[in-house]
């Protein structure tokens, strides 16, 4: 049963002295009942209830209760004892516009540079600059990131995996590491920094999520379309694997005409 305030118990008590007193005062002619006369009665009254109350006050169990819910939060200690004020301090809005900022302007520098300088001989020592900078903005915050929620919280994310990822390739392209084969493609991945703005922006982030959980729902419209391709690729192969034979071809008049390209 729940307990009830102890102001509450005090003045029914009180209450109920003060009417058995009325009662047997009127009963056996004596003087109605005063507060004034009547105040070590009250207490003697009230004394039982208020002792259960302060025991219930003062009770170990609840004392050793909250002190195991006291032990049971764990704050961290060591070199991440910052870990909630860096938590704090990345999910911040302003935080996360600064960010999302840096990533537009980097977009940015990006088309400029592939329209005023697509070949990169003509600026690139300012391009470069550009590069460092926003390299290493992203890289302190890819850090801050890490160490705010390190380490499964931060790996289960698919968009911090994306980001280490574009960041790394962005690292690497600013030390001139050669990459390897077919591996030197991965500079490209360069030009997909902007898809992290999805992860901030809540309204493109609902939009790729949505996307996403479209996909299955039209994987089928998707198959049937790739039959249908391929069934009319078979077709023009079979019809038109002569055409062009010898540089000409028979048109349909059912004359010959000779084929003019830039590959003759």
């Amino acid at each position: 049963v729940p307990s009830r305030p102890l102001s509450f118990n005090y003045g029914m008590a009180a209450g109920a002295a003060a009417a058995a007193h009325h009662a047997t005062g009127t009963k056996n002619n004596v003087a109605p009942y005063t507060p004034e006369g009547n105040v070590e009665k009250v207490e003697d009254a009230v004394k039982p209830i208020k002792s259960l109350g302060d025991e219930r006050m003062m009770s170990p169990t609840s004392s050793s209760s909250s002190k195991r819910r006291i032990e049971a939060i764990e704050l961290p200690a060591g070199c991440w004892k910052y870990q909630p004020k860096a938590e704090k301090l990345y999910t911040n809005m302003k935080v996360q516009l600064f960010v999302a900022a840096l990533i537009a302007g980097n977009f940015v520098c990006n088309i400029i540079e592939k329209w005023i300088d697509p070949a990169g001989t003509e600026y690139p020592d300012l391009f470069y600059g550009f590069e460092t900078f926003f390299n290493t903005m992203f890289f302190f915050e890819l850090l801050v990131n890490m160490y705010a929620f390190w380490c499964c919280r931060f790996w289960k994310s698919g968009w911090n995996i994306f980001d280490f990822v574009v960041v790394a390739i962005g690292i690497l392209s600013v030390l001139k590491v050669e990459l390897p084969g077919p591996l030197s493609m991965l500079r490209m991945m360069r030009a997909f920094r902007v898809f992290r703005l999805f992860k901030r922006v809540k309204s493109l982030n609902k939009i790729m999520v949505s996307l996403a959980k479209a996909v299955p729902g039209v994987a089928n419209a998707f198959f049937i379309l790739l039959l249908v391709m391929s069934i009319y690729a078979i077709i023009a192969v079979d019809l038109f694997k002569d055409f062009g034979k010898g540089f000409k071809f028979t048109n349909i008049k059912g004359k010959e005409v000779e084929l003019i390209t830039s590959r003759k």
